[in-house]
């Protein structure tokens, strides 16, 4: 029977049946007897009409020889002439099992299995076992039985995904068989998934096993059969998560034994984080999971890296940095995208304008059908989903080293050392059995919520992890201890825990030639228990394979007071502890400089006085703020409102493993805590990058190597804003390149060429003579870097101006140049700005000087 199914989640390119013809017997056998007749009916293939009548769908060649031997003399039955396609309303004649089994043994065989491959619409419309008692048949990928009750909405269903499906040979006979994955529900909240393995039996599918996997509607990332064995990547619920959140990702491993699926492994992969899609690149096949297939010759691509999204969206290419939000570890927070702004011809201009404003407005990501889902909130205020799928990469190296150890690994790792018997963290915490039956107080520890130290500990090249632990069992003592994780192949290995002291601070820690350095605030003259203030230096190291302190030299305790903060800038992280994480397109900075303070709210300049108590240095007073009354959008207002009211509020100061922490008092009379991180090495790196700089360097750029690639396409007008004969502004099929440039007299020109990147482009093979040059008389450059090391280009079409100046330069951040470069001195400077958009036009949200290192025009 010919069938074309829907889909049940986006359309797939269906495999092209194997058409083969079933001859004539040679020997009449006018005495075949039909022990029953059938008639074909929608959804019915020959093996489901022999399952049926022998229980054995392998004998429907007995029963398609039996039906042509009677159509030889009875005009009514029908002349099967492939055993892939017959057709509502055809009689067949149907044997007894005896007859069907001789005829099958003998009947004329109509392809080699090899020859036929299995294709997706025969799994869509196959019979599957194991899910119910008795068997379904699918209908175009889906199964209803019967409603429950009569009358009511819930039924059985079971429905089928062409995209969960793979093929390979499952029970060694060479022939390529299939697993799919099925859904079920009944009507109620559950989605159940399960397994089917199919083998290829001369071209029929036939399902020999089903199994459900664990867990409710586990996310499927890949599914392979690799040497007979079935190896899926899923996300699925971990112990404490709940039924609509899986966090745990695992790979399990099935293999076809004596006609039953065995789960041979499971191995857990730790929990599913934003940075599994670092170094992964997807195409969009759908806006909205599969109601809006994207077209073919329009390519929208999202590539991810750590912390960053940037692909090309169907006309222009496009750049933004992305977070996770709240505790849900598949939220998805967008910063505002930047684009280059070229005009394109429709429909890939309408279509990249919807693709970002979706894409804008996306709130978190999963895992669907090995596919990548992107869910947004549509302008109506209903949810939609970006379907992408996988784009296959070149194979990376063999790794040097094991993967690196995550803060999820070592949340969940096990530690020994603090009480007599190893404890295992979950999620950061471990609660022991109370000491006392129906007592409140129990062991207790939880691991510092700061980022743990990377470095190698024990000389093996490979990077471990210093995390820092802090046990309470009730009482005033909260004991801080420092642990070594080590790296072995990923996986994180207890090296021993170590108590530092009761009640202290972590000043700075770090990971130099395998040993960890600490400086701590520890108790001194003068100091109670409560409240340390001097500061001294601690050194552990591995022995023998164990952590363990490395005693130094007797020091002199020095005491904390403002010297400590001077001169010191941190960035807010959190605007209380670890409840109120900052937005992620905002910088909050706060720098102390002789009893000053000042920084950035976010959107305003600040400052403001401080000082430290006497008896206390940890006290802190803070004068009122002042700042600037620049207009700032929201959140980033309501943001930096809270962090002025939070910082005239400090009452405390000190250290959380390196970081900065303010703690306040709050409107209902509790506490809060703002924590700060320490400017990161490589931005002092790029300012003293930016002090070497002695002079501009202005290029006249012409490609000198010529490329040997090439590619059909015209030239249309010069190269907008260059003010140059020999750049062009050229076209290959949809996509427009500016600027390429004539490089001699043939003419050869040259496109895509980035002397920025050292991208030396190809060479475009002229469909037509280039027009007559009408260059204009702007000229501009149109690449400009910049000290710290970004290439900002020049722009064209929408290109946002403040009070008649243009910003026509997008850089890779997102910021935008001003035309108008200071070109006074040798080394010229640049406003760089971050610009917003509201009812008004374009505003400047926060802008600086910044020197320029070359320029190419």
């Amino acid at each position: 029977m010919k069938n074309i199914y829907k889909p049940f989640y986006f359309m797939a390119i269906l495999a092209l049946l194997a058409t083969t013809l079933l001859p004539a017997t040679t020997q009449a056998q006018d005495d075949v007897v039909c022990e029953s007749e059938v008639t074909v009916a929608e959804g019915d293939w020959l093996s489901t009409i022999a399952n049926d009548a022998y229980g054995d769908p392998t004998l429907y060649t007995g029963i398609a020889a039996a039906t042509n031997l009677k159509a030889q003399t009875d005009s009514t039955f029908a002349t099967i002439a492939s055993n892939d396609v017959i057709e509502p309303g055809w009689k067949l004649c149907i044997p007894d099992q005896a007859t069907a089994e001789a005829l099958s043994a003998g009947a004329p065989a109509t392809a080699t299995a090899a020859a036929t491959g299995l294709t997706v619409d025969q799994l869509a419309n196959a019979t599957y076992s194991g899910i119910y008692e008795e068997p379904v048949t699918l209908t175009e990928g889906r199964y209803e039985g019967e409603p429950f009750v009569e009358g009511g909405a819930s039924r059985p269903t079971v429905n089928f995904n062409p995209n969960e499906v793979a093929f390979g040979d499952l029970n060694g006979d060479g022939v390529e068989d299939a697993v799919v994955l099925l859904s079920e529900n009944s009507g109620g909240s559950g989605t159940f998934i399960y397994l089917a393995a199919v083998i290829n039996q001369d071209g029929q599918p036939v399902n020999v096993a089903t199994t459900q996997l664990p867990g409710n509607g586990p996310q499927l990332k890949s599914m392979t059969i690799e040497e007979g064995q079935i190896i899926l990547e899923v996300v699925t619920q971990g112990p404490d998560d709940p039924e609509c959140c899986p966090t745990a990702k695992q790979r399990l491993t099935y293999t076809l034994q004596d006609d039953a699926l065995t789960q041979v492994s499971v191995e857990d992969l730790g929990k599913v984080s934003l940075a599994d899609l670092n170094g992964t690149s997807w195409r969009l096949v759908d806006f909205n999971f599969d109601q809006q297939p994207v077209p073919a010759d329009v390519d929208i691509t999202a590539n991810f890296s750590e912390g960053q999204l940037s692909g090309f969206a169907g006309c222009n290419n496009y750049t933004t940095s992305i977070a996770t939000e709240g505790e849900f570890a598949q939220s998805l927070v967008i910063s505002p995208i930047a684009a280059t702004l070229m005009a394109c011809p429709e429909p890939g201009m309408s279509l990249e304008t919807q693709y970002l404003a979706a894409l804008q407005s996306v709130s978190q990501w999963s895992y669907l059908a090995a596919h990548l889902a992107l869910t947004y909130e549509t302008e109506d205020g209903g949810i939609a989903t970006l379907m992408f799928e996988p784009v296959a990469t070149e194979a990376a190296a063999p790794a040097e080293s094991s993967p690196a150890l995550t803060r999820e690994q070592l949340a969940n790792a096990t530690y020994s050392g603090i009480y007599d018997d190893p404890v295992t963290l979950t999620d950061g915490r471990y609660e022991g059995e109370p000491f006392v039956e129906g007592d409140a107080s129990r062991p207790t520890v939880t691991m510092a919520n700061a980022a743990p130290l990377m470095g190698d500990l024990n000389g093996d090249g490979v990077d471990d992890a210093v995390v820092f632990l802090e046990e309470n069992s009730g009482g005033t003592g909260h004991f801080v201890y420092v642990a070594a994780q080590l790296n072995q192949d990923g996986q994180p290995v207890d090296a021993g825990t170590v108590l530092i002291e009761d009640r202290i601070q972590i000043k700075s820690a770090a990971i130099e030639n395998g040993q960890i350095m600490l400086e701590i605030v520890t108790e001194g003259p003068g100091d109670a228990a409560c409240c340390k203030s001097h500061k001294t230096h601690k050194t552990y190291a591995l022995q023998d394979g164990q952590l363990a302190e490395i005693p130094g030299p007797e020091e002199e305790l020095v005491r904390i007071s403002a010297d400590d903060l001077n001169g010191t800038t941190w960035t807010l992280v959190d605007l209380n502890f670890d409840q109120q994480p900052v937005l992620t397109d905002t910088e909050v900075t706060i720098s102390f400089q002789d009893g000053q303070i000042t920084g950035s709210g976010g959107c305003n300049t600040y400052n403001t006085s401080f000082t430290l108590g006497e008896d206390n240095p940890f006290v802190m007073t803070i004068s009122p703020v002042a700042s600037t009354r620049m207009a700032c959008p929201e959140p980033i207002l309501t943001q930096e409102n809270a962090f002025f009211t939070a910082l005239q509020n400090v009452s405390l100061w000190g250290y959380n493993v390196g970081q900065l922490a303010l703690s306040y008092r709050t409107d209902d009379g509790g506490f809060g805590t703002l924590l700060f991180a320490p400017p990161a090495p490589a931005a002092d790196e790029a300012a003293a990058g930016e002090s070497e700089l002695s002079a501009t360097e202005v290029i006249d750029f012409t490609p000198t190597d010529i490329p040997t690639e090439t590619q059909a396409g015209s030239c249309f007008t010069n190269a907008i804003g260059l003010g140059r004969a020999d750049a062009w502004r050229c076209t290959v099929g949809n996509q427009i390149y500016d600027p390429c440039f004539a490089v001699d007299d043939k003419p050869t020109v040259v496109c895509d060429a980035n002397p920025a990147t050292g991208t030396t482009g190809f060479v475009l093979d002229l469909t037509e003579p280039l027009p007559e040059p009408d260059a204009g008389d702007l000229a501009q450059p149109w690449l400009v870097e910049l000290a710290d090391g970004q290439v900002c280009g020049l722009m064209t079409g929408t290109i946002p101006g403040v009070d008649d100046r243009v910003a026509p330069y997008g850089c890779p951040d997102g910021s935008y140049l001003f035309e108008d470069f200071q070109q006074d001195g040798d080394v010229w400077l640049a406003e760089k700005a971050v610009i917003g958009l509201n009812d008004n036009g374009f505003f400047i949200e926060q802008s600086e000087m910044v020197p320029i290192s070359r320029i190419w025009q």
